[in-house]
């Protein structure tokens, strides 16, 4: 099978995983109290000129408050528009989780595996349903970040400064959308590359200058331009109360009473549709368990070169840590798991091991 084969069944079957699991099986339903406050909020404006106006001087998400307000203006209440558009935005972040798996030194079969995990994750379904979620989201802060990590790795790989400023640029932008991202760089450290680890670390400095615009314009509200509402589960706070309480709700989501309550609700949805509905869906799991299978097997017989676990087991750790920070001093909920949910796929990535493509092949 050819290298550009390879590639295109890898990609065609993970995008049939998560279209089956996450979009197929699922009808749009319609805007909800948030939704609707920013509906109205968006068509106030007596013109989009006066609305930015507005939205750029917002104390935290002034991006996202931007594409938000602007797509309710234009879109209005159309719910499938708001469901398409997460469809295609999760597609693309399905392909930046893969080709990042790539360049840290995956394999064909651990990318694979990464990909899979993802586009089968039980827990994010708030991401395809919500349209505010969707804008602020979905659609536009985490592709942002993802696509910050990739330039970033294309840039170590070639030193050209136009990945650097790409890089930068897409986290800058995807903190200023949704900061559940600050921190990613921390991963950045960790590099694969020829440079020493100490070079590493300084040149992902370059990020701290935003990280510290961020902090300061969310601690001055704009520099005094905003006015800016925060309830009390989005103001943060640090005491070792909060930390525990928060930790153990974001190990929940992962191997306790949220991520079994996920697997459940799935259940239950799937036993209340008509017989003839189950049998498609049951059929169509079957099909796309046995293609995945089957792709698993052909990408194991690929003689490639070692499956580089360090790097994918440092690099997914240091990114778990952190989009985890975040939640620490906030909140943890199903939507704030996908980027953590990377950082799993590419630790899950460094524990193929080729005794596992010697056993499959």
């Amino acid at each position: 099978m050819s290298r550009r084969r390879q590639w295109s069944f890898l990609a065609l079957v993970i995008v049939l995983a998560q279209l089956w699991g996450h979009a197929a099986s699922h009808r749009p339903g319609g805007l909800i109290l948030d939704d609707w406050s920013n509906y109205h909020a968006a068509k106030a404006f007596s013109s989009p000129s006066a609305l930015l106006v507005q939205t750029l001087s917002h104390g935290t998400r002034p991006v996202s408050m931007t594409t938000t307000w602007l797509a309710f203006r234009f879109l209005g209440d159309h719910i499938q528009a708001y469901f398409a558009l997460s469809v295609v935005a999760q597609m693309v972040l399905l392909l930046l989780v893969v080709a990042i798996a790539r360049q840290l030194g995956a394999s064909l079969a651990a990318t694979f595996l990464a990909g899979l995990f993802i586009a089968v994750l039980p827990t994010v379904s708030e991401l395809y349903f919500w349209p505010t979620m969707i804008l602020s989201s979905t659609a536009f802060a985490m592709p942002l970040y993802l696509g910050s990590a990739a330039t970033w790795l294309a840039y170590a790989r070639t030193r050209r400064p136009a990945w650097l400023v790409l890089s930068l640029a897409g986290y800058a932008l995807g903190v200023f959308s949704y900061e559940i991202g600050l921190f990613l760089p921390l991963a950045y450290v960790c590099t694969p590359c020829r440079d020493s680890f100490r070079k590493q670390a300084v040149r992902s400095l370059a990020f701290v200058p935003v990280l510290l615009l961020y902090a300061i314009w969310r601690l001055t509200d704009a520099f005094g331009h905003g006015h800016t509402y925060l309830p009390p589960h989005m103001r943060g706070g640090i005491s070792l109360l909060e930390l525990f309480w928060n930790a153990k709700e974001f190990v929940r989501w992962w191997i306790g009473h949220y991520m079994g309550t996920s697997i459940l609700n799935g259940w239950r949805g799937f036993i209340s549709l008509p017989a003839a509905t189950q049998g498609i869906l049951l059929a169509g799991n079957l099909v796309i368990a046995g293609l995945a299978g089957w792709v698993l097997l052909a990408l194991s017989q690929v003689d490639e070169p070692r499956n580089n676990r360090r790097s994918l087991a440092a690099w997914g750790t240091l990114w778990l840590i952190g989009s985890f920070l975040p939640l620490v001093i906030s909140y943890s909920t199903s939507r704030l798991l996908y980027l953590p949910g990377c950082g799993v796929a590419w630790l899950l990535a460094s524990l193929y091991l080729p005794r596992f493509r010697k056993a499959l092949a």
